[in-house]
């Protein structure tokens, strides 16, 4: 799967971050092709409602980041999004934002937009829009739903240019992505980048 991402010159691989340290070898082991890009995204699937911020920066952010990951995706509070703890969402935004802008490090944060009701999408992105990390991302892929062409509508009208936006979760095919760039996404997460490369080839 690895050299299959290499060869056909795709941006990126998400791993836990307990594969980022191996990952990171191999593809420095690995002679470039002149356009391959390929980087390594330590992408956190967690809950923070689980572990506190403090923890949550010195063990999971800075270790994948001295583990070679080009970019950190994390999950935003939903417990506190849902208890509308705007306050804390907000403070957890900076932090990690912070950490990552110091190190040049490219920062995503996932909504999970399946668990939210639209309002709470809007304020997200408001508050995104305030500290601006360089992504907000509609969902991790592992929820009850993905992506959806109205939230990310929402997302990108909500930023205003501030932020990017990133659609994942149930993009599978040529048609779907093509629908979530033209909705304002910049980037597209999917496990079917093959099939939809194809699918672009036969239009």
């Amino acid at each position: 799967y690895f050299r299959c991402l290499f060869n056909n010159c795709f941006k990126f691989l998400f791993k836990l971050h307990f594969f980022v340290e191996k990952l990171k070898n191999e593809l420095n082991n690995n002679e470039k092709p002149k356009k391959n890009n390929l980087e390594i995204n330590q992408k956190k699937i967690i809950q923070t409602r689980y572990i506190i911020l403090d923890k949550q920066l010195k063990e999971i952010t800075l270790k994948s980041i001295e583990d070679g990951a080009d970019e950190i995706d994390y999950v935003i509070n939903v417990g506190r999004a849902k208890m509308h703890d705007w306050d804390y969402i907000r403070e957890e935004m900076e932090a990690i934002t912070k950490v990552c802008k110091e190190r040049n490090i490219i920062i995503k944060v996932i909504f999970e937009n399946c668990y939210l009701e639209k309002d709470e999408i809007r304020q997200l992105a408001l508050i995104a829009k305030d500290v601006k990390p360089d992504f907000i991302k509609t969902s991790t892929g592992f929820g009850t739903g993905g992506a959806t062409v109205e939230d990310v509508k929402l997302m990108v009208e909500t930023v205003d240019g501030a932020v990017k936006v990133k659609a994942a979760g149930g993009i599978r095919d040529w048609e779907t992505c093509k629908a979530m760039l033209e909705a304002g996404a910049v980037r597209i997460g999917t496990s079917s980048s093959l099939k939809i490369l194809e699918g672009f080839d036969a239009q």
